[in-house]
């Protein structure tokens, strides 16, 4: 009996490994294996297995869960570097968390597939150019649910400037589309043996390239010379609690000593001839400029002593929502802000 209700919710073996194959393909094609190309064409087992399932929306849900669940354990297995490099936590515990996190995100590519079989149900195999209008949504809900859009499909391109210029008419959002598009025509010349999507499959490639070639040529980028400046970045370790003021002020004096320690090397090469900046990277120090004068006097002294440019996180209001932003302040070499980036989403539990 449960063998006969699983069956009810479980896909075909086929479907759940060409789930898990275009997984596979989509992974090789990110940074750090470096086959981009392959994103061209990875979806489509996926597309064709739930062509597959199309009669049972929880079936085809299954498949996209398998697929995402798989993707994002292969993509986003760096983030087991951290807990087990400097938390300690033990290699299985470490994994286990990252398998824990992929499957709740592989809810989105699950929700994709669902929708897409309803549409494949009522509307035919044709339905399948529907993918990247539907792709593109999740992958916006998703940036809009969970405050970030890691391993979205255009990151597959990051490397490859030719298309990836696309991303400064419509964002990654226009360069998904576009990847996207590819594979449902594939898929759908797979599925259906259509001369027509053959066709456009074998023409749009061609449309493509001419189209970019036309715009990389015709983007005339001018790119001022200017001299080049030195980087100098400091982050000394800040503990993540029991920072109490007297800590505070200790380790802000220490932030002051490292910058001017590698000032003064930076400063025996250059004779003073190139500009520098110096870095304080984002830490748990929570700097607070606009609502700190005490603060602001002590930044402004460090930059006109050392003739240098500052940049460092913030803490900076907003007065709107009465919150504040998690920023990055940077300051000239007289202490004077001259600008401020102010980050919209922050990242879920961490920050």
């Amino acid at each position: 009996m449960k063998i006969l209700v699983l069956k009810r919710f479980l896909p075909a073996p086929l479907n759940a490994v060409l789930a898990f194959l275009s997984a596979i393909l989509l992974v090789l094609a990110f940074p750090g294996f470096e086959f981009w190309f392959l994103a061209w064409f990875a979806l489509a087992p996926l597309f064709y297995a739930v062509e597959r399932e199309k009669e049972s929306r929880i079936k085809s849900l299954f498949v996209g869960w398998i697929f995402g669940t798989c993707f994002f354990f292969g993509s986003c297995w760096w983030l087991t570097f951290a807990p087990i490099t400097y938390a300690g936590f033990p290699s299985l515990l470490a994994y286990f968390l990252l398998f824990c996190a992929s499957a709740a995100v592989g809810f989105f590519p699950a929700i994709f597939a669902a929708m897409f079989s309803i549409l494949l149900k009522r509307f035919g195999s044709y339905a399948i150019l529907s993918a990247p209008f539907l792709w593109t949504a999740i992958e916006f809900l998703r940036f809009w649910t969970t405050g970030n859009n890691w391993n979205a499909i255009a990151y597959s391109q990051a490397f490859e400037t030719f298309f990836v210029q696309w991303a400064s008419i419509g964002g990654i959002y226009l360069v998904g589309f576009i990847l996207i598009s590819f594979n449902a025509l594939f898929a759908c010349y797979l599925i259906t043996k259509s001369k027509n999507a053959g066709y456009l499959s074998a023409c749009l490639p061609f449309l493509f390239v001419t189209v970019s070639l036309y715009t990389s040529t015709n983007q005339s980028y001018q790119i001022e010379k200017e001299k080049q400046a030195f980087v100098v970045a400091v982050q000394p370790n800040v503990p993540m609690n029991g920072l109490n003021y007297r800590k505070y002020q200790q380790l802000r004096q220490k932030h002051i000593e490292l910058a001017e320690n590698a000032l003064q090397k930076v400063q025996r090469t250059t004779n003073n001839e190139q500009s520098t900046i110096v870095i304080f990277p984002e830490s748990p120090m929570n700097f607070m400029y606009s609502e700190d004068t005490e603060f602001q006097e002590f930044v402004r002294a460090f930059a006109s002593k050392n003739n240098v440019q500052a940049l460092f996180n913030a803490a900076e209001p907003d007065a709107e929502n009465k919150k504040y932003y998690n920023s990055a302040v940077m300051v000239d070499a007289t202490g004077e802000k001259i600008a401020q980036y102010d980050k919209i989403y922050l990242v879920p539990f961490g920050e």
